[in-house]
């Protein structure tokens, strides 16, 4: 954790809330990188994969994940600023 912490010390509010996603969504490479502020469903607290057709890519086994990624409520409400 001190990693994290040294790491968000040194980088801008940009790649702080990056870093933030990447810790707490937990996904891979491209589906961070296809992630849209439509897979977060900001009544759950949760955030899903989905295929983006508009950019060709789709998920590895090709499917959205059965289950909602729950995200952290401080994490959430640190996004929901940020989509606003």
């Amino acid at each position: 954790m001190d990693l994290v912490k040294a790491l968000l010390g040194a980088v801008n509010e940009n790649a702080k809330d990056l870093i933030q996603f990447l810790l707490n969504a937990g996904f891979r490479d491209e589906e961070a990188a296809y992630a849209m502020w439509s897979d977060i469903n900001f009544q759950q607290g949760s955030i899903n994969v989905y295929a983006e057709p508009t950019y060709g890519w789709t998920p590895k086994d090709g499917e959205a994940r059965e289950q909602d990624i729950v995200l952290g409520e401080k994490f959430l409400e640190r996004i929901k600023a940020r989509a606003a």
